[in-house]
């Protein structure tokens, strides 16, 4: 009696490749969140075009008013502040071609690749716990022979 197609579709090295990768991902997040908490680290274009890190939050600003304008091209470090005036939630504003803004908080990717981690996670876990298992009943193989059938259910190895 043949066996039906395994129940899940992804390969066993997946989870553990999405969980690493979420993992570390996630971990350089965070060192660059407390890395903004203390310093400004930005790019200017030297047309109005800013991106970079600042008090927990990276962005992008195009500002061709004003002082948007007046930076040189080139990396600028700076001391950001007061810890106090760290934004938790996302911030956007397009109010012309030549004035608008996107930032967003460092912990809303950071929280998405820890929750990608946990689902890789628990993904491999799954895949464990079905490594040596029969596909059809779940009645454990260990001990038998690669080419055995199962002795509850007789579906034949794969």
């Amino acid at each position: 009696m043949p066996c039906p197609p395994p129940t899940s579709s992804v390969p066993a090295r997946w989870p553990r490749r999405v969980r690493r990768g979420g993992l570390w991902v996630g971990g350089v997040l965070v060192l660059a969140w407390v890395a903004s908490l203390f310093g400004m680290f930005t790019w200017h274009q030297g047309n109005g075009l800013i991106v970079g890190y600042i008090r927990g939050r990276t962005g992008v600003t195009m500002n061709k008013f004003g002082w948007g304008s007046q930076f040189k091209r080139g990396w600028t470090i700076q001391s950001s502040g007061r810890l106090d005036q760290v934004r938790w939630l996302p911030e956007w504003h397009f109010g012309s071609a030549k004035q608008w803004w996107v930032w967003v908080p460092l912990w809303v990717p950071a929280a998405a690749a820890f929750a990608g981690a946990g689902a890789g996670w628990g993904l491999e876990i799954l895949a464990r716990r079905r490594a040596g298992l029969c596909p059809r009943c779940g009645y454990s193989r260990v001990g038998l022979p690669r080419d055995a059938v199962c002795p509850e259910c007789g579906c034949a190895a794969a």
